[in-house]
């Protein structure tokens, strides 16, 4: 199980990266299917403090950089650190390449390419691949925006896929309400579906406060995670 839940880390990990992915700005103009403008820079890291079947604690911390290169280009940076007890579970990087594919009437379409590597323990070796990711995403005014992703990355020869599915609203002038569901299919990690819920307050347009709640949903092995996520949301 405990390789099991360093898998499942690395899922969360990428799905975690798509936290920077929901808008923290009144119209989603950047994240998710949105492609930031150029020299634009989207920075948001996250800690998320669980329990698990096999650890009272395990901590994750990622961050994600988003810089906008110009005529529907951007460059995605997305490094991640866990550890289970105060031991070291499992690091991944991944640097991708994100282009706009559509975008016209709140609609907005992305694909997503790029090249990881992720290990598992002090001990194991690393292991690397490519992801692919395609993202749709629609605004809807001043309420709020919907926004999906699907991406799809090879491990060791075995497919994989990652998927989630957020909505934002828009409480008040730099607030926002997210719930989101987020999961992985066998392959790289363990098929596990996640919900999580979360409010940033915004201290300021370009800064903003995110705390959170995230739950396992049921799975075929029984894996039951729970925690808090607290974040840093920053553009520039």
């Amino acid at each position: 199980m405990a390789g099991a839940f360093a898998q499942s880390r690395a899922a969360i990990a990428g799905l975690q990266y798509v936290i920077g992915l929901t808008p923290l700005w009144a119209v989603p103009a950047f994240g998710g299917a949105w492609t930031p403008e150029k020299n634009r820079v989207n920075v948001i890291v996250s800690t998320s403090i669980s329990e698990t079947p096999v650890a009272p604690q395990a901590t994750t911390t990622d961050v994600y950089y988003e810089r906008g290169l110009g005529r529907g280009w951007a460059l995605v940076l997305s490094p991640s650190l866990s550890d289970r007890d105060n031991v070291y579970a499992r690091n991944e990087a991944q640097i991708s390449i994100r282009r706009a594919l559509y975008e016209q009437d709140g609609w907005a379409l992305s694909a997503q390419a790029g090249a990881y590597i992720w290990k598992e323990g002090a001990t194991q070796e690393a292991s690397q691949g490519i992801e692919y990711r395609v993202a749709l995403g629609k605004a809807l005014g001043n309420l709020g925006w919907l926004n999906g992703e699907v991406a799809s990355r090879q491990c060791n020869g075995s497919p994989s896929v990652r998927w989630e599915a957020t909505a934002g609203y828009n409480v008040r002038r730099h607030d926002r309400a997210i719930i989101k569901v987020f999961g992985d299919g066998e392959g790289c990690a363990a098929s596990i579906s996640r919900v999580q819920a979360s409010y940033v307050y915004g201290l300021t347009e370009n800064i903003g406060i995110e705390l959170g709640w995230r739950e396992t949903l049921p799975n075929p092995g029984n894996w039951n995670e729970r925690g808090g996520v607290i974040g840093l949301w920053f553009k520039f």
